[in-house]
């Protein structure tokens, strides 16, 4: 019975282990499978989730691109700059992420002059947390624990109650730290940060780089700083770039890290800089990361970027200077008359009007305490001026659009006087004239005549002014056929409409807006609309920017990634008679006697035939900066195009508050024709060069 009792047992036990050791079989067949599906079927799909875990992207000392003019000469480019940066590596501690701040706090020199208030507030906070509650008051601990405060704004209370001379006191060597620490915590694995980049000695630089290697994640190399070789010249309209300091903008910054930017990286933020940002900006190099058995990573290079594509502009740089210092000579001369105390600005707007190129854009501003000019270009894209009679031919062009008149129509210039209002003349009485008369000598009676009539109205001698509402609505239709009132296209941020006034003011603002004393533009409109009229009537949008490319490697050719051609935004329904009338009007006021420009031009003896009309128009100032425009004066402007059969150039001088429009005694000044003659005749004299 034992014998067979001790037999069951044993083929139990051979039962269990075979049924253990099938079980065990089964266990390893299923890893074994799992490991061959892991390892040979689905290889790629984990090798490649392995490598997006390890690979990252982030601009690595990619100069921006470099900007030239129409002759090929380098406007902007690129220099050099030390640089120390960090890389927050995988895998680092804390005790080897505060060794690694502590060993470059030594390495280098931080400015602490420069880190704010809050930041050494909050840094004395960071290392006193034992005992800076003790500057909290009974109040504020009270309301924390009652919940009534959350823990930042707790904070944030003590910080603020940290007495100055507890600041002032902090041990540098811990700013230094602190501030450096501040900084590397904005780093990530794909995303690099700037511990400094101004000022970074080459015992600085060749102390980091000896000891890179005991500091995962920092490195000493070269960025690039801008470099604007032409000194001031066209300054704000090339642009500028943010500090690494400043880095995105915080407007734009969502914008930018949405297209892989990193918080700290430099982008454009004015002028063709920002216009051109994808383009100057280039291609970041791309790192994969392999770890290490330690637990550290190697860095490799997997695809080289690019730098920055090269932008090629349409402006003649010296041809641009020479526009500048003619503005510069004007205005000196001018101010030397007491009445111009309040001169201090002049713009230029050159256009090719058969392209739409910029020939030149320049604006000067002088200051009287420094007795030194600065660049103010891009305002003849964002400033907006009274530009006087200088719109006429677009008031004259929008009556014989609009039916008002016709073509050679004469009209009687008298003193107009409606019911309660004061005399409204021209600056002279001329008698019957006709359109072209009426541009020559510069009529206000005949646009006032041509828009009462456009009004359904008719002129009574001291009866009731009347003009239909909705007059307002069509000349400005008109008018923005022509570029007035509306964006020009210009490949620059944030140009200006104008400044446009009520749609349905009283009737005497609607007499005042047909000789440009309403609405208010910009010199680059007014150089858009002149070129209309050169062009016959379409309009064709600027720009500044020739082409993009990128340069070419080992002898090859250079690629065209943007090109801009002539662009037609739109042409004006009136046949050729038309814009001869009008241009013959222009041409006139330049090569005839009484001619508002004559003496700067024909009178003056130049070789060529151009069209042109002046302006002056009435306009209030802030002088003493109370707040109140209570000061009137005058601006001058002027518009034109040259050669008169075949134009080459059209342009248009806008200079603000040139004298006291209440002191008639002022003589006129006519430096607005005097900078459009000189700029006209040193583009032919520049052409001879060429």
């Amino acid at each position: 019975m034992a014998q067979e009792h001790e037999g069951r047992l044993t083929e139990m036990a051979k039962w269990r282990t075979s049924l253990i050791i099938l079980v065990m079989a089964l266990i390893m067949i299923v890893y074994a499978m799992r490991l061959f599906y892991i390892q040979v079927i689905e290889h790629e799909v984990y090798a490649k989730e392995y490598n997006q875990q390890s690979r990252i992207t982030y601009s690595a000392n990619q100069p921006r691109g470099v900007m030239v003019d129409a002759d090929g000469k380098v406007v902007v480019s690129n220099k050099p700059v030390k640089n120390i940066i960090y890389t927050f590596q995988k895998g680092t501690t804390d005790e080897e992420y505060k060794a690694i701040a502590e060993k470059l706090a030594s390495l280098i020199e931080i400015d602490i002059s420069v880190i704010n208030d809050n930041d050494l507030r909050l840094f004395y906070y960071l290392n006193n947390e034992e005992t800076v509650e003790n500057y909290a008051s009974a109040e504020t601990k009270a309301a924390y624990e009652a919940g009534e405060i959350e823990y930042d704004a707790y904070t944030q209370e003590i910080m603020q109650q940290i007495p100055a001379e507890a600041i002032a006191a902090m041990d540098s060597q811990l700013i230094e730290l602190e501030y450096i620490k501040s900084l590397m915590d904005q780093s990530s694995i794909s995303k690099s940060v700037t511990i400094k980049a101004e000022n970074v000695s080459e015992e600085e630089f060749a102390r980091v780089a000896e000891h890179s290697g005991t500091m995962p994640g920092v490195e000493a190399n070269l960025n690039w700083d801008r470099e604007y070789l032409q000194g001031d010249s066209m300054q704000t309209i090339l642009g500028s770039v943010t500090s690494s300091k400043q880095g995105l903008p915080a407007e734009v910054a969502d914008y930018y890290m949405a297209l892989g930017y990193n918080l700290n990286e430099r982008v454009g933020r004015s002028g063709l800089e920002q216009s051109y940002e994808e383009y100057l900006r280039g291609q970041a190099d791309m790192f994969a990361y392999e770890k290490r058995d330690d637990g550290t990573f190697d860095k490799t290079l997997v695809e080289k970027g690019h730098a920055g594509y090269q932008l090629n502009l349409t402006v003649d740089i010296d041809f641009q200077k020479q526009v500048e210092e003619i503005i510069q000579r004007q205005l000196l001369e001018e101010r030397n008359n007491p009445a111009a105390a309040n001169l201090t600005q002049a713009f230029v707007s050159a256009i090719n009007p058969q392209t739409g190129e910029i020939i030149a854009m320049a604006g000067q501003e002088y200051d009287p305490e420094t007795k030194e000019f600065a660049d103010v270009s891009i305002l003849n894209a964002t400033g907006n001026f009274q530009m006087g009679s200088s719109v006429k031919p677009a008031t004259v062009l929008s009556g014989y659009q609009l039916g008002a008149i016709s073509p050679g129509q004469y009209l009687l210039d008298e003193a107009l006087q409606f019911k309660g209002t004061p005399l409204k003349k021209s600056w002279k009485v001329m008698g019957n004239i006709s359109d072209v008369d009426a541009l020559r000598m510069s009529s206000n009676a005949y646009m006032w005549k041509l828009i009462i009539q456009l009004g359904g109205g008719q002129y009574i001698p001291n009866g009731e002014l009347y003009i239909q509402d909705g007059t307002i609505t069509k000349l400005r239709e008109s008018f923005q056929q022509f570029g007035l009132g509306v964006k020009t296209g210009i490949d620059l941020p944030n140009e200006s409409t104008g400044f446009i006034g009520k749609d349905n003011p009283d009737p005497g603002l609607v007499l005042d807006f047909g000789i440009g004393q309403y609405d208010q533009y910009t010199p680059l409109q007014m150089a858009q609309y002149v070129s209309t009229i050169a062009n016959n009537g379409c309009r064709v949008q600027p720009y500044l920017v020739d082409s993009v490319v990128a340069q070419g490697e080992t002898g090859e050719g250079d690629k065209i990634l943007l090109e801009n051609n002539r662009e037609i935004l739109n042409c004006v329904p009136l046949t050729q008679n038309y814009f001869d009338q009008i241009k013959e009007g222009m041409h006139q006021v330049t090569s005839v006697g009484d001619g508002t420009a004559y003496s700067e031009f024909k009178g003056s003896g130049v070789a060529y035939e151009s069209g042109g009309k002046t302006g002056t128009a009435e306009a209030y100032i802030d002088p003493d900066g109370d707040g109140q425009y209570d000061k009137k004066v005058f601006n001058i402007t002027y518009i034109g195009f040259a050669p008169f059969d075949n134009p080459e150039i059209a342009l248009a001088v806008v200079v603000p508050s040139v004298q006291p429009a209440d002191d008639l005694s002022v003589p006129s000044s006519h430096m607005q024709a005097q900078i459009a003659r000189e700029v006209i005749d040193a583009y032919f004299n520049s052409k001879k060069t060429q």
